[in-house]
């Protein structure tokens, strides 16, 4: 059941072209079904890459075969492919419900080297609410009595013991007992 979401259960855009829209799903789809209740679509299987991704789309290859691979990064990638289907794809007549999904910010984290020096010489302050997060999230999201409070997500701290970057990496970390601003790294 993981990771599936057959057509008949594809509501959201089955809804919106009911009331005439025309629809699209563009990036991270991260689900093994085809989104075929969608008009167009563009995905990422997976959670994609972050460099020269690859697309499946549909084409006379069955589900999923058919796939276009672009060069660039993926949140650039994306976006261009969200503005060919508003120039070339999208018709002129309907309203239209796009969702468009970024890889960005999903790990392992790679960032465009375009933004190598941005905010390279600033420093941006924790918020207060760092890892403090008792009021944040639903039972959903956080789990029975917050039996997922550990699991869900990623982490740069030891908070989730499933996914965080001290174990990933083999990052030696010593937080300090008074909170300092903290540095951003580049090339982790």
């Amino acid at each position: 059941m993981w990771n599936e979401l057959g057509p008949e259960k594809q509501y959201l855009p089955q809804e919106m072209k009911k009331m005439g829209y025309e629809t699209a799903m563009i990036g991270k789809w991260h689900l093994s079904i085809e989104p075929t209740a969608f008009d167009y679509y563009k995905v990422l299987p997976a959670q994609g890459k972050y460099f020269d991704p690859v697309f499946r789309v549909r084409g006379e290859k069955t589900w999923p075969n058919n796939t276009v691979t672009y060069k660039g990064h993926s949140s650039d990638v994306i976006t261009d492919q969200v503005l060919d289907w508003f120039e070339h794809e999208k018709g002129n007549e309907n309203p239209f419900f796009l969702m468009y999904h970024f890889k960005a910010p999903h790990d392992m984290f790679k960032f465009n080297p375009k933004y190598a020096s941005y905010l390279e010489n600033d420093t941006i302050p924790e918020p207060k609410s760092l890892y403090d997060q008792s009021q944040w999230g639903s039972e959903a999201t956080r789990g029975k009595n917050d039996s997922l409070l550990h699991v869900i997500g990623s982490s740069i701290s030891k908070r989730h013991t499933n996914r965080n970057y001290v174990n990933i990496l083999k990052l030696e970390i010593n937080l300090p007992k008074k909170k300092q601003p903290v540095r951003l790294i580049k090339n982790i």
